[in-house]
């Protein structure tokens, strides 16, 4: 029988007694899975790979970053979740090819383009500057990699940290994935969230599949943006008016960190009662 879903043609069969859904064509739903740091990938490939009926088609093993490939790995048919509700257990489960790596931390930076250098530009410009987003050699060969398995998926789960971070994280993962694949669709784009990488948390991680927290995103980017033009602003600031004044100062750099700064400040409390009045 052929089912309609949004677009994607869908046909239901059974396969040595397993039920499952596939595109239309016969061929299984392939999702890409991105964790956060490779040992989270491993865990993930572990329980993947004890689902019944699941078949190891991982080519090698210890690669850095990993990438690991579990065929018919049984959860409830993907392009029905994203409301982040746990779907009862009577929901019939179905094969899915589920290919895995993992990302070390952020992707991706922020900063000013190369006309906004320190002899370039005047400080006070830099609170108004555009800024690129920029990624940093060791990071290009993780964002090929991505890029190219998104191209073999038609969804991903992100399986980054569930805290703010982990949301901003998710967001660059999830614009790395659609420049690679321009026929992935944003609202095949999943958030996996879970506690531990125990197998029944995982589990009923893929029955409760959501979306990425844009608010958390907005909130991340914001801060760093504050502390990229603060931070950049200030630092040049102060090292070249130091640097006229002192000649200890030509070779150095006396940087400024809003962040820091402010949670040295109430962390000490002989001082904390003035940082309060200055603000």
């Amino acid at each position: 029988m052929n089912t309609v879903g949004g677009n994607v043609e869908h046909i239901k069969c059974t396969i040595n007694g397993v039920r499952r859904l596939t595109m239309a064509g016969g061929t299984p739903i392939t999702v890409l899975n991105v964790a956060e740091k490779p040992s989270v990938a491993r865990a993930l490939a572990a329980v993947f790979a004890s689902s019944p009926g699941a078949r190891d088609r991982t080519r090698t093993r210890g690669g850095n970053p990993p990438l690991f490939e579990i065929e018919n790995v049984q959860f409830p048919f993907i392009f029905t979740q994203g409301h982040g509700v746990l779907l009862p257990n009577h929901v019939p489960p179905c094969g899915h090819v589920m290919i895995t790596t993992a990302v070390r931390g952020h992707l991706a930076t922020q900063d000013f383009g190369p006309q906004y250098g320190w002899s370039s530009c005047n400080p006070q410009d830099l609170f108004h500057a555009p800024i690129e987003t920029i990624y940093r050699d060791d990071m290009v060969p993780l964002k090929q990699l991505i890029e190219e398995q998104s191209r073999r998926a038609q969804a991903v789960i992100l399986w980054l940290d569930c805290d703010r971070e982990g949301e901003a994280i998710s967001d660059e993962v999830r614009t790395v994935c659609l420049e690679g694949n321009r026929t992935l669709r944003i609202d095949h784009i999943y958030r996996a969230k879970f506690s531990t990488v125990l197998p029944q948390e995982i589990e009923r991680a893929l029955r409760s599949l959501g979306r990425i927290n844009e608010n958390f995103v907005q909130a991340v980017q914001a801060r760093c943006e504050l502390d990229l033009r603060v931070g950049a602003a200030f630092t040049r600031f102060q090292t070249l008016r130091l640097q006229k004044r002192f000649q200890e100062f030509d070779q150095g750099v006396i940087s400024y960190g809003p962040c820091q700064y402010v949670f040295f400040l109430t962390k000490n409390s002989f001082i904390s009662d003035l940082f309060h009045l200055g603000t």
